[in-house]
């Protein structure tokens, strides 16, 4: 039961997941057959089914197991995969949000003039700060991928460094707290549940899974901030101020994306540890 526990439970959670995901599929279809008025619209149903199949099974075996901490880590980032799929499967041909379409105009911008900072009529400050457009045009132009295609390898990406980020800062944090020799299982498991928590934000699902600055942004400043906390914990007399080129870089790809730092409570608890809340906010131009 133990070794079934290891690996067979990860095993049949992505079954599950796997057909939650074709569930979708068919719901999006059957809108798409709606809206052309040639099918029944089952979309609705089968898309709060798709959603329960896809979310359920790895909550329950967060919440009541004893899953070890890979597996838990495991679930989470398949969990986070898997919506982001969602959003794919809504959209699997083009950009079709209306944020999408105004920083693609950015990207196709420097995909066909080779430079930066060109006048973008439909958002002006989008090519002020071109981070997300710059990574997506540079993949696209060394793999010939489009830009959509690279696009959405960027931001699932992305995704996946943002729940690895927020997993490890939540560890982290209640490793620290605890400050007892088993408490590292404990942690694990606390970090998995606030994280799954986070995941349940309405803004998860599509929001910050559209091809925007944001989707971006936000993953890189949780990931500067846990790099914070983990040098301070672990080297507490150095000043590391080299990491601020981590927080400027976020900053430059979202503009003032500090919404999303509150959201996920980061805004302090990284910088104000590390003795960076004056040094890194002014270098970075808040």
């Amino acid at each position: 039961m133990s070794k079934f526990g290891d690996k067979g439970w990860f095993l049949a959670i992505s079954l599950i997941s796997a057909v939650g995901l074709l569930i979708m599929a068919i719901a999006d279809q059957s809108a798409r057959l709606a809206a052309a008025q040639t099918g029944a619209n089952w979309a609705e149903l089968l898309f709060w089914l798709s959603l329960l199949l896809l979310f359920l099974p790895g909550a329950i075996r967060l919440v009541v197991s004893q899953a070890g901490r890979q597996e838990r880590l495991a679930l989470l980032l398949m969990l986070g995969l898997a919506l982001y799929l969602v959003k794919i499967l809504h959209s699997p041909l083009y950009f079709t949000n209306y944020d999408e379409l105004l920083h693609l105009k950015t990207a196709d911008d420097i995909s066909r003039t080779n430079a930066l900072f060109q006048y973008n009529s439909l958002l002006p400050v989008s090519p002020l700060y071109p981070g997300l457009e710059i990574v997506t045009t540079t993949l696209s132009s060394y793999t010939g991928l489009s830009n959509f295609e690279a696009g959405i390898i960027i931001i699932g990406a992305a995704r996946l460094l943002l729940l690895l980020s927020l997993f490890l800062l939540y560890e982290l944090l209640l490793t620290q707290v605890l400050q007892s020799a088993d408490s590292q299982p404990t942690a694990a498991k606390i970090a998995s549940i606030a994280l799954l928590f986070y995941i349940t934000n309405p803004y998860f699902l599509f929001f910050s899974a559209m091809f925007s600055y944001g989707s971006l942004a936000i993953p890189l400043a949780a990931f500067a901030v846990w790099l914070i906390r983990w040098w301070s914990a672990n080297r507490p007399t150095s000043q590391p101020a080299d990491l601020e080129i981590q927080i400027q870089a976020g900053l430059e790809t979202s503009g003032l994306e500090t919404s999303g730092l509150e959201t996920s409570g980061l805004e302090t608890s990284g910088l104000e540890t590390s003795g960076l809340e004056t040094s890194g906010l002014e270098t970075s131009g808040l």
